[in-house]
């Protein structure tokens, strides 16, 4: 009786530690994940900073450059915010249609590549 006793604080020993090294790992690979994610993410904005930064200068170097054609800013600057409002608008028209999907599937893809390896 003694011995399957044994036997069973043993066993019960050994799977509690089992346990806790279950729990350590499963932490461990939050924290990493975590740390993935956070990394993507802030490389993300940092690179939407400076693509927003790199239109903006470009805009108006382009702006400056067809009010240099036309001999009037207003008719540069003008015909450069109405190409704009024109891409805006084709962009608000097929939003539902072609870009939300698109952009969810890149992002989620990107995520559980970024998760789960290159699967």
């Amino acid at each position: 009786m003694d011995e399957n006793f044994s036997k069973q604080s043993k066993l019960l020993a050994e799977f509690r530690i089992n346990l806790n090294l279950r729990k350590e790992r499963l932490k461990l690979q939050l924290i990493s994940l975590v740390c993935k994610l956070a990394a993507d993410f802030f490389t993300n904005v940092i690179m939407l900073t400076c693509g927003v930064l790199a239109f903006l200068f470009a805009s108006i170097t382009l702006g400056f450059f067809i009010a240099e054609l036309t001999s009037n800013y207003a008719i540069g600057f003008g015909s450069l915010s109405c190409f704009y409002i024109l891409i805006a608008v084709c962009a608000g028209v097929g939003k539902d249609r072609f870009w939300e999907r698109k952009i969810i599937d890149f992002t989620l893809g990107k995520i559980l590549r970024k998760s789960y390896g290159k699967s």
